[in-house]
């Protein structure tokens, strides 16, 4: 989560592809992560043993609060890197040419 909340700070509407990119690629490991705690914690793969779950034997709500953390950063991530890809297109085209406006 700090790498994604790192980089959701350094994002400009001058950010690379890579840091984007790297970005949401931390961010899908956040959310597939969170996806097979969920999915472990309902009991799918129960009796092979070979994930025990995020704060396994940790109380309800601090498996609820590091859920909701979870959430709230991808959710951060997203909505900046939008917004400032916004801010970009607003600025000038994507390719660094600016817009002409008649």
């Amino acid at each position: 989560m700090t790498v994604t909340l790192v980089l959701t700070a350094v994002l400009t509407s001058r950010s690379t592809k890579l840091t984007r990119g790297a970005g949401y690629a931390a961010s899908t490991v956040i959310a597939v992560g969170l996806l097979v705690d969920v999915i472990d914690k309902q009991g799918s793969w129960d009796g092979d043993g070979w994930y025990d779950g995020i704060l396994y034997d940790s109380p309800y709500t601090l498996q609820l609060l590091l859920h909701t953390v979870c959430v709230l950063t991808v959710a951060t991530y997203c909505y900046r890197e939008i917004r400032t890809r916004r801010a970009r297109s607003d600025h000038g085209t994507s390719d660094g040419v600016e817009a002409s406006t008649p």
